[in-house]
């Protein structure tokens, strides 16, 4: 009988090691191997790689639930998605998509809906990363990006130049704790909440920029309702309303701020920092507030309307004081 050849206990532990790893996915390219980004998305499947040339890809674009990477391969400054005004996102997640599905440094442009012009996660929390999401729009809720029950990574992203009636840069709904990191919302424009809009969602933002947004009624830069925001190591700058809360407009919410710096924001009527009404809870700790105008509360107002709201504020530097 042949004796059975032994194997040496390095050599069967590098078998064992690599029998377990995963397969390494496939890499696409587009368009050398796929023509567009969606059919690159389409032949896809989990744990492949879309690698998008760069150039001006008029489409939109359905991640479809796949766990998958697309990226461009010279970043967003030359790789654009052109959404085209067709009445349609133009990135999609809205089939549970989870962090490991992932966009990587792309325009996102020209995209319009009632929902989500640029980016909508409906019940879908992907990974955003280094995209620049720029001149969308949506009829109701989210110019640039729409959250609704999602809890998306977006980080190192630019939010620009986009409008809707609510949040005009973007907008968190129902139960979407967001977690948004060194991000800039700039030059958006909405009826309610310019640049950043939390309605019954705990999104945190940490070291964003948030810079001359409009509103025409309330929140130039931030509307919060019934929400439960954070910032920390923000900057709130030169945002503007026509009515109340130049920088900040709280509403029923449960708001903290931290080492954040709010400042030459405006408002047509109260609060050009921040305006709080219905019961709000606003903590500001370790915050510089300066330089903000309104007719009433240059800095801080707080509104008489239903509960009346609290305010804490600690280690801050407050332009004539809490309420002025």
């Amino acid at each position: 009988m042949k004796p059975l050849a032994r194997i040496a206990p390095t050599t069967l532990l590098l078998i064992i090691a690599f029998s377990s790893c995963p397969a390494r996915g496939a890499e696409i390219f587009v368009p050398g191997d796929q023509a567009t980004i969606q059919e690159g998305i389409d032949a896809a499947l989990d744990g492949d790689l879309v690698n998008v040339a760069p150039g001006t890809y008029v489409e939109n674009i359905d991640f479809l639930g796949k766990t998958i990477t697309v990226q461009s391969e010279g970043g967003s400054d030359v790789t654009v998605i052109d959404g085209g005004y067709n009445s349609v996102p133009t990135v999609k997640f809205a089939s549970g998509e989870t962090e490991e599905t992932m966009i990587l440094g792309f325009t996102i442009y020209n995209g319009e809906a009632l929902y989500g012009g640029g980016i909508c996660c409906d019940a879908s929390s992907p990974t955003i990363e280094y995209c620049k999401i720029m001149g969308n729009s949506a009829g109701w809720y989210g110019g640039g990006i729409f959250l609704r029950e999602s809890s998306p990574a977006i980080t190192h992203c630019v939010v620009r130049g986009n409008e809707a009636f609510f949040g005009g840069g973007i907008f968190c709904g129902e139960a979407s704790p967001a977690l948004i990191t060194s991000c800039k919302f700039a030059l958006n424009d909405a009826f309610f909440g310019g640049g950043i809009y939390c309605d019954y969602s705990g999104p945190g933002f940490v070291n964003c920029v948030v810079v001359q947004n409009t509103s025409s009624s309330f929140g130039g830069g931030i509307f919060t309702d019934f929400a439960i925001p954070t910032f920390i190591n923000c900057t709130i700058l030169e945002n503007s309303t026509g009515e109340k809360g130049g920088a900040i407009f709280c509403d029923a919410t449960n708001l903290a701020i931290t080492h954040c710096t709010i400042t030459k924001n405006s408002a047509g009527g109260q609060g050009g920092g921040a305006y709080c009404t219905r019961g709000s809870f606003m903590s500001i700790i370790n915050c510089i507030m300066w330089a903000d105008s309104a007719s009433e509360g240059p800095e801080i107002y707080l509104g008489e309307e239903a509960a009346a709201s609290t305010l804490s504020v600690t280690y801050s530097d407050v332009q004539g004081g809490e309420e002025a």
